[in-house]
């Protein structure tokens, strides 16, 4: 079963419940739980489901619509990323005389 199903399943108890509880403590004494009437109580249950089973949703819509729209080559080239080198750190290169120390030639 989908978790998005198991939201909306557990959105629609919750709000009957809710409805239900709102209907019985009209018609008699309604309970509480610190302070708070079990309707309310079961109806941020209710809405909080709700909203997750509709944000589930909309990912999923909006991940579908990245997967199908086509991608877009890069305008950038390979070369843009390439600097000149820092002379100081060119080692490959026969050291320069003056004013490093230079190597003694036998």
């Amino acid at each position: 079963m989908n978790l998005s199903l198991i939201n909306l399943f557990l959105a629609i108890i919750w709000l009957a419940l809710a409805a239900f509880l709102f209907i019985l403590s009209q018609t008699g004494n309604p309970k509480t739980v610190f302070g708070l009437p079990f309707e309310a109580i079961a109806l941020v249950f209710g809405l909080y489901n709700l909203v997750r089973w509709w944000s589930t949703r909309a990912a999923a819509a909006q991940r579908r619509r990245d997967e199908e729209a086509p991608r877009k080559p890069s305008l950038r080239r390979a070369s843009d990323n390439q600097t000149a080198p820092d002379p100081n750190f060119i080692f490959t290169d026969p050291p320069q005389g003056g004013d490093g120390i230079t190597p003694e030639k036998k």
